[in-house]
C-alpha cells in the first residue's frame, strides 16, 4: 500500500465522517427530500457511505496496482 493510496484512503475517511455528520445534521431536510427514507434513518445512512468507501477503495487501488507493475527505468528512459 504506497503513500498515495493512504492519503487518498485518509481523505475519504474524513470527508465520511464529515459528510455523515452534515447528513444528521440536516436531518429533516433529507427525510422531505428523499422519498421513503425517514428522518434519522441510521441504516440507509450507514449503507450509503459504506458504498461511497468501498468504492473510493477500488478507485484508489486499480492505479496503485496500475503503477506497481511498471519498471521505473523504462519509464525514465521514455522520456
Amino acid at each position: 500500500m504506497g503513500p498515495s493510496l493512504v492519503i487518498r484512503w485518509g481523505v475519504a475517511v474524513a470527508g465520511s465522517a464529515v459528510g455523515l455528520c452534515v447528513a444528521f445534521l440536516l436531518d429533516d431536510l433529507s427525510a422531505e427530500l428523499l422519498f421513503g427514507v425517514e428522518a434519522g434513518d441510521v441504516a440507509t445512512r450507514v449503507l450509503v457511505t459504506s458504498a461511497m468507501l468501498v468504492v473510493t477503495w477500488v478507485a484508489c487501488l486499480v492505479p496503485e496496482g496500475r503503477a506497481t507493475r511498471i519498471d521505473p527505468v523504462e519509464v525514465l528512459k521514455e522520456d
